[in-house]
């Protein structure tokens, strides 16, 4: 863990979760397609979410907001700010969203990028902090999800 997410994570409890995936692609591609927000519109959001809308100011210090309309029509909100953004291998960014069910507040998302050469992009995220295992949980699958779809959006 680095400083900059090492002070938001001083809970009692937290509990995390951590995702891999090689993406036959190179690895300015994926990076482009996680941090380019025309992109990021193509694979961000659970198998509930119908349509995004996402504003950022891609810059350490600068905030993101991301609205989600899920298939009931509530919209669920992630807002957040990037700690960390090491072009090509690494982006670090605080999350927060009001989803009822499954509250993530003051969450850390760590997205490493891995160059494998000719085998593509190891893509690592890591997301800590959650105050409960059924946030997690819940949260394990939304990224599962939005992981495959972002593969596509990679490999097209």
């Amino acid at each position: 863990m680095t400083a900059a997410s090492a002070k938001i994570t001083n809970r009692q409890t937290s509990y995390k979760l951590e995702k891999r995936k090689t993406i036959k692609a190179p690895v300015d591609v994926v990076y482009a397609a996680w941090t380019e927000t025309e992109q990021m519109h193509q694979w961000f959001g659970c198998a509930q979410c119908g349509k995004v809308k996402i504003k950022q100011d891609f810059r350490v210090g600068g905030h993101y907001r991301v609205d989600m309309i899920l298939d009931n029509a509530m919209i669920v909100t992630v807002v957040g700010e990037f700690l960390e953004i090491e072009t090509n291998k690494r982006l670090v960014y605080t999350w927060s969203n009001n989803f009822p069910d499954f509250p993530a507040r003051d969450t850390v998302v760590n997205v490493e990028f891995i160059d494998l050469g000719d085998k593509g992009t190891e893509v690592v995220l890591t997301h800590v902090n959650f105050d409960t295992q059924e946030s997690r949980d819940s949260h394990s699958t939304g990224w599962e999800f939005s992981l495959n779809k972002f593969e596509s959006t990679c490999t097209k």
